[in-house]
């Protein structure tokens, strides 16, 4: 005959008091757990203002491909704090016949040259500063970038083809007036730049080079701000007052 022998061990019974301590600390520590994370170091949320003007400088930087900042016309950008002389590549190469492009910078005045193997270098000149155009000014010139290449914009400004014809003659980068005598000037010295064969050839006539755009770049700077000027003036004449009103309203 076997039996089961059973054994019953003593039952520990918890104070209610104690049941609501443990039950409070938890939910408290759970509430500062969470407050922690939402302000403190495991989320932070802050609300920006982004001024108005800020924004829409931004957003026609980022809208408008052929205008970089500073109001230039080539997109190899040449800095303000950029050293004057012809740069190989925009200043990472040390190799004048290892590129085919190159910045010439001489105080304010810039240009951008590229060549591709025997053709004929072209140039694209430009000032680095930003004081060509007010800022009225150069929001007409970023609406005429926009509109002229932007046909959904231009519908839903209501220009006709005749205006968008129009405006993309206007279109072109802002760069320097300069005359084919100074073209032909700086064309001529480039050209001799790269021919130089050795370090104090090419030296002189980059400062040659820099000296001669200096000097243009001077000369031509208000003549430049007023084809600037009438070239606006024939911008807004080219759209209608209801149409600027649309374009400020959805594309400016």
């Amino acid at each position: 005959m076997s039996y089961a022998t059973s054994m019953s061990s003593p039952v520990r019974t918890i104070p209610v008091w104690l049941s609501l301590l443990v039950i409070l600390l938890c939910l408290g520590g759970g509430g500062a757990f969470v407050w922690w994370y939402m302000n403190g170091a495991g989320f932070t949320s802050r609300t920006i203002i982004i001024p108005r003007e800020q924004l829409e400088k931004e957003r026609a930087e980022r809208r408008t491909e052929t205008q970089p900042r500073r109001q230039q016309g080539p997109r190899v950008a040449v800095r303000a704090t950029d050293a004057d002389g012809i740069k190989p590549d925009g200043g990472n190469s040390t190799d004048a016949n290892a590129t085919n492009r190159w910045t010439i910078k001489s105080g304010d005045a810039s240009a951008v040259v590229r060549k591709a193997g025997t053709r004929a270098a072209t140039f694209r000149y430009s000032y680095v500063r930003d004081d060509l155009l007010g800022p009225d000014q150069f929001q007409t010139m970023v609406a005429t970038w926009r509109l002229a290449r932007d046909q959904a914009m231009a519908t839903a400004v209501g220009l006709s083809d005749e205006q968008v014809s129009k405006l993309r003659a206007e279109a072109a980068p802002i760069g320097i007036l300069i005359s084919d005598d100074d073209r032909k000037k700086i064309d001529d010295l480039f050209n001799t730049y790269l021919a130089a064969t050795t370090d104090d050839a090419r030296t002189s006539v980059d400062k040659k080079t820099v000296a001669a755009l200096g000097e243009i770049g001077k000369r031509q700077l208000d003549p430049t701000k007023q084809q600037l000027a009438e070239r606006v003036t024939r911008i807004r004449a080219i759209l209608t007052e209801e149409q600027w009103a649309k374009w400020k309203k959805v594309g400016g």
